[in-house]
């Protein structure tokens, strides 16, 4: 920590202003992390923040880097809210479409790099905190819930507060757009609010749209001999006590005894856990008041198969879901 920024820390104030909050993340920077040295990881933040703050938001009030993206806040007055409202929508857009490519053309930049990006946009007050004609940070609730709206932009894109945007932007950019509805936690938990989302970049889930309660966890346990594992060329049909919640919440452990050398381990399992995508690896339907689960047994019997599990060996088969 900078001894300026503790100096100024002394005799600093608060103070509500009108501003826009946006906050962007770089998708994929933990992974880029994991594959890329620190050198070059510091090359390109220090060249890809620049070139946004530059190039995309060259008059923004206050900038700070959160590690794998930045916060921007832009101070408006009525007399220009609709004007600079227009202005840094268009700057998330432009961004958003040429984040694949930003700082391709640095010669410094001889490795891969994140080409998405997942903005959240929101209007309203915020504390200014400052000293002088020194801005220090920002806080408030619009900023948690702009950092929320970011986190839903996935893959990538902008997810822009309806009630920040209604009635100022032109058709062209309103076209860009769908409107939807989704709970944030920490913001709006029970209620669903409502959201323009750019709509060739960002998908809602149903599960973004449900709200946001501790979940009641269900666990069903299914014994299957080995042989009959092996049987099932088809998908097996599991009957669950009730319709998850959350299609996306299912996850599948299974269990069998653990072999060395065609030697029994006494007192070990072989365990392996799957977390679900429902369009990759089930589907379900009602039939009257059941649900079934239809699951692809084809990894589990292969597993057994490699690693010789006896045909009279048990299996569990374990399905947790909300």
């Amino acid at each position: 920590m900078s001894s300026n920024w503790i100096d100024l820390l002394e005799g600093a104030g608060g103070k509500s202003e009108d501003v826009i909050s946006i906050f962007l993340d770089i998708r994929g920077f933990t992974e880029f992390c994991k594959l890329e040295d620190d050198k070059n990881i510091a090359t390109y933040v220090t060249k890809l923040y620049r070139k946004i703050l530059t190039d995309y938001f060259p008059d923004i009030t206050f900038s700070k880097p959160m590690g794998d993206g930045l916060f921007l806040v832009q101070k408006y007055e009525e007399q220009n809210a609709k004007e600079t409202i227009i202005t840094l929508v268009s700057s998330c857009l432009k961004l958003v479409e040429e984040f694949h490519n930003i700082i391709d053309n640095d010669i410094m930049i001889i490795f891969d790099t994140p080409n998405q990006v997942g903005i959240g946009f929101v209007r309203g007050p915020a504390c200014c905190i400052y000293n002088g004609e020194n801005i220090i940070d920002y806080s408030g609730k619009r900023l948690n819930h702009a950092a929320r709206l970011m986190n839903k932009a996935r893959p990538s894109g902008l997810i822009m507060d309806y009630a920040s945007v209604v009635g100022i932007l032109p058709p062209e950019i309103i076209e860009l757009f769908n409107e939807d509805a989704i709970c944030l936690r920490g913001v709006a938990e029970k209620h669903p609010i409502k959201i323009l989302y750019q709509k060739s970049n960002v998908t809602i889930k149903e599960s973004d749209r449900t709200p946001i309660n501790e979940p009641k966890w269900e666990l069903e346990e299914y014994e299957f001999l080995v042989k009959e594992i092996k049987r099932f060329t088809q998908s097996y049909g599991f009957i669950l006590k009730r319709k998850p919640t959350n299609k996306e919440s299912i996850s599948i452990l299974t269990k069998h005894p653990k072999y060395i050398d065609d030697e029994l381990v006494e007192g070990t399992q072989t365990a392996t856990t799957y977390t679900l995508s429902y369009e990759d690896y089930l589907t379900y339907s009602d039939t009257g008041v059941l649900c079934q689960l239809k699951l692809d047994l084809s990894l589990l019997r292969k597993s057994l198969e490699e690693n010789k599990i006896p045909d009279d060996d048990i299996v569990n088969v374990v399905i947790q879901y909300y």
